[in-house]
């Protein structure tokens, strides 16, 4: 233990997120090999981090959703998806969060996210909480005039002007990705743009991609994200991504809070 102040206050950070039965299951299987970790990450990821103001914890375990999901970390996404149930999360809202993710990190990892929350979700039995709903049917080329719709709406007219592009051998690809990820993804509704923005921020810290990283930091901000939020979810996201993706997002977000003030 570094610091017994710091360590009691993680613990009860952590009370709070996971609930007794998590700390119960933890507390077993802490050995003295593993102590020194635990300790780090109680007084470090739980005291520093999960108890700071500004983000409340729902946001922070959606946050942590949409990372564990890039990282491809099962156990760890599992606690947060419990963390987030906890916490007020529904799972509709929890699967909008995976669904966004997924967009991102490949079809293949977002089916494995969405087997582990389905998993927690059963285990909760709330699988039949979700409100009926009936999915949007488009006519041939609606879905791609919708995405582009959705995109200038996200990114604004200039971002994409700047963008636009004749090329023919990519122009497939450019039109499915209109179409998919901000048609039948970012224009779902359940969860707004800002948020979206937010969740995109902490997936391309944890990806590594500091171009597309700054890109939805920039709609973030565009669509209300304050420099405050922005700390919150960088501090949130590099606990699991990595202090060097920490770094990496700390630098692009004062580059893009600068040009916003100027």
């Amino acid at each position: 233990m570094m610091d017994k102040a710091q360590f009691d206050k993680g613990t009860e950070t952590r009370l709070s997120v996971f609930g007794p039965d998590y700390a119960k299951v933890q507390a077993a299987k802490t050995d003295e090999f593993s102590r020194v970790m635990r300790d780090f990450g109680m007084e470090y990821n739980w005291a520093s981090i999960w108890s700071r103001p500004n983000l409340d914890y729902k946001t922070r375990g959606f946050l942590n959703i949409a990372t564990l999901t890039a990282l491809k970390l099962p156990n760890q996404l599992a606690d947060h998806v419990r963390g987030a149930l906890r916490n007020d999360a529904t799972p509709f809202e929890i699967r909008e969060v995976l669904l966004q993710s997924a967009a991102y990190v490949g079809v293949a990892a977002g089916a494995a996210a969405f087997g582990v929350a389905l998993t927690v979700v059963t285990e909760a039995g709330l699988q039949n909480q979700m409100p009926s709903e009936s999915e949007p049917t488009y006519g041939p080329g609606e879905l791609l005039a919708y995405g582009h719709k959705v995109r200038e709406e996200v990114f604004g007219s200039e971002h994409v002007r700047n963008t636009v592009t004749d090329d023919p051998f990519t122009k497939e690809s450019r039109e499915q990705q209109i179409a998919y990820i901000f048609g039948a993804i970012w224009g779902r509704g359940v969860l707004d743009y800002k948020t979206r923005s937010l969740l995109n921020v902490a997936t391309m810290m944890a990806l590594g991609r500091p171009l597309e990283l700054e890109l939805y930091m920039k709609a973030a901000v565009r669509h209300g994200a304050t420099a405050d939020e922005i700390k919150e979810v960088l501090l949130q996201s590099s606990v699991y991504a990595g202090v060097a993706a920490g770094a990496e997002g700390f630098k692009v977000a004062k580059k893009i809070l600068a040009e916003a003030t100027a």
